[in-house]
């Protein structure tokens, strides 16, 4: 049987986000069907004065008339839709906005400058409810309000606005309209962070609408507002910001409005669910040039199209200008605001998205620079222009490379710096200029942005990440290595075929699923997941282990093992044996029951707490064994041997986990190799999609999305600098056993050993599923292209194997050893008499230690 066709399909791929649009002026979006926009208006208009709509007050309140209103918006929504723009939603990207790392109920999500936190106490620091006369929020209602300061928009200067619930301002009339329509629209001046029918009654909503004014500018923030929504059991709320200045610099120079975002979950109101929710700024004078139409946004998804004709996904406009990090594959950062000048009419500048937050890009140590920024003509029939920064040369290996169409242009960066001659900040200018096509020089607009690069300076201490500093507290005492907060976690990014941890988890999977299966292809090893089993193998084999003092069934064991009258031991380890995690049921009683469990650590644990324990395992233990208590460096710090996890592939050694000065302050973890150079310096690696094709020579790992994630690697934090007494005939051994072994075996295998306070070297047990395949810390720094490679222990793994069966098992079949022979058609009681009859040989002690 072959097994190939399992491993590909347990690795998922992933959808690419779209760009994320840069501060400055929005898309225009033109009308794509229907009635034209003033011929809407008037349809809409007239609908209101007809029954079943004539002679009511939105306003009133009471139960039968508010009855009649919502009668009437039915009506008004059926009649619109069959004159509504027949446009084409766009279906690529996620579909829901539940992004890793997005904002889930209880966390800290916030706007971000220029736009203001959410006010946790909004009376008390100066924010205004919007109500009506009423004192409550009305539907479709808006309030006026003196802003303080004078508001430029497109030429016009307004001192007073309309504060709307539907998502708005207007300038000049009240506008309760709830149908939201294309800009340019020829009823009123307005600016539209997210134009729907909000109705924030809704008594399982919480939404609100404040408004503060700052001197120079004014905010309003439309709180976890829903929508007409009545008898639909599914409530939905969205929270965003509108920011309007007098142009002068409290929004970025040359800026007097911006919009912010946080969690967006709806985009049309209850009743009238043909109508895309607006996102832009109108002037009513209906000029080609005296609006901005952000998008039209219908749907789930962030599909975005710019200035294309297709409806727009709701997720595209999550947590921009929020301090909430998406985490999908473009985003490691918070995503900018929009921000807009809207002061004259003019030559809209072009967009430009896809440029990190603050415009700053930080290339961490051994990684690259890998950024796609693109450039969009905001106006149909435009032709744009861009330049690329005049010291591109001047930087060494640095790739800019230019594509696109006369309306929409991509240029992609790449670079994998000289970390050590070219760490330090670079400053790469760009210039996009747009012109109506065919139109002179004089009517070009202009824009341009700097990319900030920071190359990081990686220091001369390889032993150490640069992001990681020393456990405050910590008691350690001179000559112990100093623990280090956790190495982040990122994603593997491996091509399938390279991929550690999925090689791990579908082996496992075959296991799990039918043992017959790989012992019909003449596999054994999964018969050293028995701990009686593994210790038997490695006596029998001559390597030294812990010595098995007994085994005996879960039902027995105390009595079997501990004789009432008995000469008993007063130092031992009980195990149980089953199928939970092989530290789910470990006691370590260096004095016996009664005294300290090392391991939780307990002041006392008796022999009834223990069975107690064991009993209550979610996976019964199919036998109990008590073996030799190896105690720990009796000078050190702990009474806990020091662990050397060794990941061997048929007879190659790929990696070594230690586990140092367990028990105390000092305990640490660090992977190094067999020449004891340090594999952890870029942290942990968790299974991913396989990389694409751009990414097949080099790959640079996402450390900020695996700087949110700290995960301790078996419970402990990173070791500092290790200095290596070379050489060591402790790693010596250990290395040379884990080799001899590994042949024996033939398939992967990590092979954990104790070094004991005796300076003897301890086969502990196998384990063929470590973390579950869920995480390794491994890597290298690629010699050839100076990147990092977290899998080389994959290409191990599959370079071990010469068929499909051989590279799934992980190797070669080799032969069963004489003590397996009837190990499976053997009773449990007799299993445990083959075990406990062997005794392994003592190793010799090594005066020398590994560090």
């Amino acid at each position: 049987m072959k097994f190939v066709a399992a491993l590909f399909a347990l690795i998922g791929g992933a959808t690419a986000a779209s760009e994320a649009p840069r501060a400055g002026r929005g898309l225009q979006q033109g009308s794509d069907g229907g009635i034209a926009p003033d011929d809407r208006y008037a349809l809409y208009t007239s609908l209101l004065e007809r029954p079943p709509c004539l002679g009511l007050n939105p306003d009133d309140t009471a139960p039968a008339a508010d009855a009649a209103w919502q009668a009437c918006k039915a009506h008004v929504a059926l009649k619109m839709e069959e004159h509504s723009p027949k446009r084409r939603l766009q279906t690529s990207g996620p579909t829901n906005n539940d992004y890793p790392g997005s904002y889930t109920e209880g966390s800290s999500a916030d706007f971000l400058a220029p736009c203001y936190p959410l006010p946790t106490d909004p009376v008390a620091e100066g924010w205004i409810q919007l109500v009506n006369q009423g004192g409550t929020l009305a539907d479709d209602g808006s309030k006026e309000v003196d802003l303080g300061f004078t508001f430029n928009l497109y030429g016009k200067m307004y001192q007073q606005a309309f504060v709307a619930a539907n998502g708005l301002l207007t300038f000049e009339m009240e506008f309760s309209q709830f149908v939201p329509l294309d800009f340019p629209n020829p009823v009123v001046d307005m600016v539209a962070p997210f134009w729907a029918d909000i109705d924030a009654r809704d008594p399982r909503g919480t939404g609100n609408v404040w408004y503060k004014f700052f001197g120079d500018h004014m905010a309003i923030i439309w709180d976890a507002v829903g929508y007409a929504n009545f008898g639909n059991p599914t409530y939905k709320t969205n929270t965003f910001q509108a920011v309007i200045s007098d142009g002068g610099s409290s929004l970025g120079e040359g800026n007097n409005v911006c919009f912010c975002y946080i969690d967006m979950d709806w985009w049309t109101g209850g009743f009238f669910r043909n109508a895309p929710a607006t996102v832009g700024i109108n002037s009513k004078d209906g000029a080609s040039d005296s609006f901005v139409q952000v998008g039209r946004f219908f749907g789930e998804g962030d599909a975005y199209d710019g200035a294309g004709p297709n409806l727009d996904g709701i997720d595209w406009l999550d947590y921009r200008g929020s301090n909430i990090t998406r985490g999908d594959v473009n985003y490691t950062d918070p995503i900018q605001g929009m921000c807009f000048d809207a002061r004259a009419p003019e030559n809209i500048p072009p967009v430009i998205s896809g440029f990190p937050a603050n415009d700053t890009y930080n290339v961490p140590c051994y990684g690259q620079l890998d950024l796609t920024v693109n450039f969009a003509t905001p106006e149909m029939g435009q032709e744009i222009v861009v330049t690329l920064p005049p010291n591109v040369a001047d930087i060494q290996g640095l790739s800019v490379v230019q594509s696109g169409t006369s309306e929409f242009v991509s240029v992609v960066l790449n670079w994998s710096p000289d970390f050590a001659t070219q760490s330090g900040t670079y400053l790469l200018t760009f210039t996009a200029s747009d012109r109506v096509i065919g139109r002179s020089t004089s009517f070009l607009s202009t824009i341009t942005t700097t990319l900030t690069i920071v190359v990081a300076q990686c220091g001369d201490d390889d032993d150490v990440p640069e992001n990681c500093t020393p456990i405050i507290g910590s008691t350690c005492t001179e000559g112990d290595p100093q623990p280090f907060c956790t190495p982040h976690r990122s994603p593997e990014h491996c091509p399938m075929d390279e991929s550690f941890p999925t090689y791990i988890h579908t082996r496992n999977q075959i296991i799990q699923s039918n043992p017959a299966t790989i012992e019909g292809l003449n596999y054994w090893f999964h018969y050293l997941e028995d701990k009686a089993a593994a210790y038997a193998f490695t006596a029998s084999s001559g390597y030294n282990a812990p010595k098995l003092l007994c085994c005996a069934s879960p039902s027995s064991w105390m009595t079997d093992c501990f004789p009432p009258g008995g000469v008993n031991p007063t130092s031992f380890v009980v195990r149980a044996v089953g199928d939970q995690h092989s530290n789910a049921a470990v006691y370590v009683l260096p004095s016996g029951f009664g005294g300290p469990e090392l391991t939780r650590p307990l002041a006392a644990m008796t022999m009834v707490q223990v069975h107690a324990n064991i009993q209550g395992l979610a996976s019964p233990a199919t036998k109990i064994i008590v073996e030799e208590y190896i105690a720990g460096s009796p000078s050190g710090p702990s009474a806990l041997p020091n662990e050397y996890k060794v990941h061997a592939f048929n007879g190659e050694v790929g990696a070594i986990n230690m586990i140092l000065n367990r028990g105390s302050d000092c305990a640490c973890y660090a992977e190094v190799d067999e020449d004891w150079n340090r594999l952890d310096l870029n942290g942990c690696f968790v299974p991913n999609m396989p990389f694409g094709q751009e990414y097949q020579t080099c790959y640079n790992v996402d450390f900020q999305q695996g700087a949110n994630s700290p995960y301790p690697m078996k419970g402990h934090d990173l070791c500092g600098p290790l200095a290596l007494v070379s050489p060591s005939c402790l790693l010596t051994e250990i290395v040379k056993i884990a080799q001899e072994i590994s042949l024996l075996l033939g398939v992967y295998v990590r092979i954990d050993f104790f070094v004991g306070g005796d300076n003897k070297v301890y086969v502990q047990e196998y384990t063929f599923n470590h973390n579950n395949g869920l995480r390794h810390c491994s890597s290298k720094i690629n010699d050839d292209t100076g990147c990092i490679d977290s899998c080389f222990l994959g290409r191990m793994w599959k370079e071990s194997g010469s068929t499909p069966d051989e590279i799934i098992m992980g190797g070669p079949a080799t032969t069963l050893p004489a003590i397996f022979e009837s190990w499976t058609s053997t009773s449990m009681t007799d299993q445990c008499i083959i075990a406990v009859a062997q005794t392994p040989p003592q190793s010799l002690a090594c005066s020398e230690p590994i560090y």
